[in-house]
């Protein structure tokens, strides 16, 4: 599988920045598999021995302490969320975007450049090249999954890499986003796209046969597009847009609250940030357009599913203390039963990083404001047992083996908790956002969009963390 995997990376041109990370990677989990199955190698060695060189700092907050003596002292002093205290953190967040420069050019630094250029240049080819289908991964059991299916995905991702472009390019994607806007808007009922229209995004051929089985799958609720919808005004410099889909977006507020509130399947806990950022950009919404009643009804309810948020992601820390593992069998255990501090298992052999999928920069900093030691223990817990998570397309690590690798979701996922709840620096991220997955990338573009964000709030000390050299 090995052998098999690197093959294709090569094949696919990913060996540019990745194969010798990755080729570090296999060598190492080969080692210690081996240290494993003789009973040489305790999960603390085994975690410690496992800490990338290329993550080298201390986690945001965590003074360099272990997973184990991070979920300790959360068990000695499980924090308390006053509701007085979530209100606030929560009103300072909506009050003033995180990222709140819409043109960065003369702010970002000169090794903030070519990041740019790379950013620009793949927007470009993705918006100039005809209508893409959404991209199928299948990555072995856990079976196939489509992804950038939503316009939201598209509307997100492209309003953050506004502020970086060219004023032409800019223009050309404010054309581009505004006939997705007339097709495709990110709450309407035409916010997915059919699964087999389209030019393929895959980099390889698919028989014919997968296309007519090929369906959208579970989505989340529309409300999680919402932050979408604000970007677009924000960013765009369009708020007229927000005046000319109210009435759909308040209705997708009002069936949200009546149906999702709290979050009750897997599903819905999965989508549970997506969701608050959603109603952080109604309250902006509403707020700018003068309807105070909804604006207020809308804040009670973000300040519930907040509250929710906080408590989890704070409790599911505590599952993260690393036994020391007896055998291959206690290892498969602990990994199927306490994982749920880090991973959501949706279904055997699909699991995703929960706490951090979908976030939002405002909901991220909520998060690791209020519940630092939580947010430390979680990226500490990354940083020594996924070194490769930033590879896109990398070998799949620690969790519900038998997939040879993980959905594009999963590094965009860990890329936004390191950017927004440890409050990693640009040169930090800027390594970490690797090579598309395929043309027309959002999780490409939303990565390096975020780095370049941070870049110019560095500079312009905008950016809620401290300075660092990470």
């Amino acid at each position: 599988m090995i052998v098999n995997r690197c093959g294709e990376f090569l094949m696919l041109g990913h060996s540019r920045r990745a194969l010798g990370a990755i080729s570090a990677i296999f060598l190492k989990g080969l080692l210690w598999l081996s240290a494993i199955l003789a009973g040489e190698l305790t999960a603390e060695n085994f975690f410690a021995s496992g800490r990338s060189a290329l993550t080298a700092s201390e986690v945001s907050g965590a003074g360099g302490k272990g997973v184990n003596r991070l979920a300790g002292e959360l068990s000695d002093n499980p924090p308390q969320f006053a509701a007085e205290l979530v209100r606030a953190k929560l009103a300072e967040v909506i009050a003033s975007p995180i990222f709140a420069f819409r043109d960065t050019e003369k702010l970002l630094p000169p090794e903030a450049v070519p990041l740019r250029q790379e950013l620009e240049a793949h927007v470009l080819q993705w918006i100039r090249g005809g209508k893409l289908a959404p991209l199928r991964v299948d990555i072995g059991l856990a079976g196939e999954e489509l992804f950038f299916v939503e316009s939201g995905d598209v509307f997100l991702a492209l309003s953050l890499a506004l502020a970086h472009l060219s004023w032409s390019a800019r223009a050309e994607v404010k054309a581009f986003l505004a006939e997705q806007w007339r097709e495709h808007m990110p709450v309407g009922q035409n916010r997915i796209y059919h699964p087999q229209e389209g030019k393929r995004r895959e980099l390889y051929k698919l028989p014919p046969v997968v296309f007519s089985a090929m369906n959208p799958g579970s989505r989340p609720h529309a409300m999680a597009h919402v932050y979408a919808v604000w970007s677009y005004g924000y960013y765009a410099e369009e708020t007229e847009r927000w005046a000319d889909t109210w009435e759909l977006v308040r209705e997708t507020w009002r069936e949200f609250r009546q149906q999702k509130l709290p979050p009750r399947s897997q599903e819905d806990q999965l989508w549970a940030n997506a969701y608050l950022g959603g109603l952080i950009g109604f309250i902006r919404i509403a707020g700018h357009l003068g309807h105070r009643t909804e604006a207020d009804e809308a804040r009670a309810d973000a300040e519930r599913l907040a509250s929710w948020l906080l408590e989890r992601f704070a409790q599911a820390a505590l599952h993260l203390q690393l036994p020391e593992f007896q055998g291959i069998a206690w290892f498969d255990r602990w990994r199927e039963e306490d994982l749920g501090g880090f991973f959501l298992v949706l279904r055997s052999h699909r699991a995703k990083p929960d706490k951090f999928h979908a976030l939002v920069p405002e909901v991220g900093v909520l998060l690791g404001g209020l519940a630092p030691q939580a947010g430390a223990a979680y990226l500490d817990f990354v940083d020594k047992s996924l070194p490769g998570w930033y590879l896109v397309g990398e070998e799949r690590q620690l969790h519900y083996g038998e997939n040879f690798t993980d959905y594009p979701d999963f590094s965009l996922a860990l890329f936004q908790g390191q950017a927004y709840v440890g409050g990693r620096s640009f040169r930090s991220l800027s390594a970490w956002v690797d090579l598309p997955i395929c043309d027309g990338d959002p999780a490409f573009v939303q990565k390096a969009a975020i780095a370049l964000h941070v870049a110019s709030a560095e500079q312009t000390s905008r950016w809620p963390f401290p300075a660092r050299t990470n």
